[in-house]
């Protein structure tokens, strides 16, 4: 899998590239045009699909942190919503951007408001993008093997690992226990229910 060399290194480093990319982004740019690719496999570390650890400093390949910039952004008020549902759509178009919307700072961005309220609605069209996103990237974010974490110093493959994935399997109707069991033959498709 390739992912971008901003996302590769320590914290304080990879927040000043996501702040720099963010910039340009906001100027127009694309959202997956984050410059020089590298193969993770020869990137040091572990993957961060989560968001920052005080358990994992050096270096890793920090995959939530441009999203993390960007809804910072949102938060203070000086990004749109409708800027970071762009960052969503392009995201989807690669396997390194479709996981950084595993960071929990994305969950607001598969709801149908955009707001996080008690019990918000799940924004269906949103989510099932996502998913088929994954599904299709999936053979490439498998073949990574244990190198992924939420924020522990340990590394597993993604699926073990609890994470926005699975919450969206779960409002497509797929039962919890589904959803910590291995995958089946047929990976995540094959976990799907028909559609209604």
């Amino acid at each position: 899998m390739l992912v971008p060399e901003m996302l590769c290194g320590d914290r304080r480093t990879v927040t000043a590239a996501c702040r720099k990319h963010i910039t340009r982004f906001k100027r127009g740019e694309a959202w997956v045009d984050a410059g020089t690719m590298i193969d993770v496999r020869d990137a040091s570390g572990l993957i961060m699909v989560g968001d920052p650890s005080p358990l994992l400093g050096g270096m890793n390949v920090r995959l939530y942190a441009p999203f993390w910039e960007l809804d910072k952004l949102f938060v203070s008020g000086r990004a749109t919503f409708e800027s970071s549902i762009r960052a969503f759509d392009e995201a989807l178009c690669y396997a390194w951007s479709t996981l950084g919307l595993l960071s929990q700072a994305c969950y607001r961005w598969f709801l149908d408001s955009g707001r996080l309220e008690r019990f918000p609605n799940i924004d269906s069209e949103r989510s099932e993008r996502f998913l088929q996103a994954i599904i299709t990237h999936w053979p490439e974010i498998e073949a990574v093997g244990a190198r992924y974490t939420t924020g522990l110093p340990i590394g597993e493959p993604l699926w073990k690992l609890p994470h926005k994935l699975k919450f969206v399997l779960a409002h497509r109707g797929v039962p919890q226990p589904r959803l910590v069991q291995p995958l089946p033959p047929g990976g995540i498709a094959a976990l799907l229910p028909p559609k209604n």
